[in-house]
């Protein structure tokens, strides 16, 4: 994963594994914060201004916490900043992804009204959304209502959007794709399969709503 400054305001990301996941995690979290992290045997001291807010939604128990605990040692007491920053919320059905999206949303311009009030702050924190499972969401909701699924799915791209795009650069958002249609190695009835469990869905949020895709 890029840099944070790098990132488009939507990233559809294809090519990531736990180790690399962990890594671009690691790297946001830590840019403008206050952590001890470990390289080799060796304990660095991250010194900086301010904290950085990272958001994982999943469906599928995938957040990478080994790999990035031995990044940041949850043992070492300076570190529990961090990992106050790295809020992980499951969602199963897409009305419950949009929901938190809310809630994220309706946070953080909270705390910059907050700040509107208060003594300005020499810089304001950076805010990574990461959505893991998007396909799974969508299955779930499709068994009940398949245009109400599909008008959720919408409503929360167009919301991840709308507040990217009015944020500055300081709220984006990188969705994992589990798409197995990536994978040439495949045979063409586990490519026709995947199509209609809903694996698709990423060609979609590729074509539609993604800025691009790594």
């Amino acid at each position: 994963m890029q840099r944070y400054d790098d990132l488009p305001n939507l990233l559809l990301w294809k090519s990531f594994n736990k180790k690399t996941l962990a890594k671009g995690l690691h790297d946001f979290i830590i840019t403008n914060s206050n952590v001890n992290t470990t390289k080799g045997t060796e304990t660095n001291i991250v010194n900086n201004i301010t904290m950085n807010k990272l958001y994982y939604i999943d469906s599928v128990n995938s957040f990478p916490l080994e790999e990035f605990q031995k990044m940041v040692p949850i043992t070492i007491p300076t570190n529990k900043k961090i990992y106050d920053n790295v809020i992980i919320n499951q969602a199963l059905i897409l009305r419950e992804l949009t929901d938190i999206l809310m809630k994220i949303m309706h946070s953080e311009q909270e705390q910059v009204s907050e700040k509107v009030l208060d003594v300005p702050l020499p810089s304001s924190h950076k805010v990574l959304v990461i959505i893991n499972g998007m396909d799974i969401m969508y299955q779930n909701s499709s068994m009940s209502d398949t245009k109400q699924a599909h008008y959720q799915l919408n409503t929360g791209l167009l919301r991840l959007r709308q507040c990217s795009n009015s944020s500055s650069g300081l709220f984006k958002a990188v969705i994992l794709s589990r798409d197995l249609l990536n994978n040439s190695t495949r045979s063409f009835n586990s490519q026709k399969r995947s199509r209609y469990e809903g694996n698709s869905i990423y060609q979609f949020i590729a074509k539609f709503y993604a800025d691009y895709s790594i």
